[in-house]
């Protein structure tokens, strides 16, 4: 069994990055290669970015 990893709201964001490919690619490998959970608090955080300072939609989001 493997052990479960907190995924930060930096991870998250990095998931769905458009500007920095290599932050997205291994972010994307991490989440892959391990069992992750996160909370409400770093979706809310993510949302935020995403939102406000990103400018991305929900469509773009929800679709990596």
């Amino acid at each position: 069994m493997r052990d479960r990893v907190f995924l930060d709201t930096n991870i998250i964001i990095y998931l769905y990055s458009i500007d920095e490919d290599d932050k997205r690619d291994i972010s994307c490998k991490f989440v892959n290669s391990t069992d992750c959970i996160t909370n409400i608090q770093a979706m809310n955080e993510a949302s935020n970015v995403w939102f406000r300072k990103q400018n991305l939609g929900k469509i773009k989001i929800t679709k990596p």
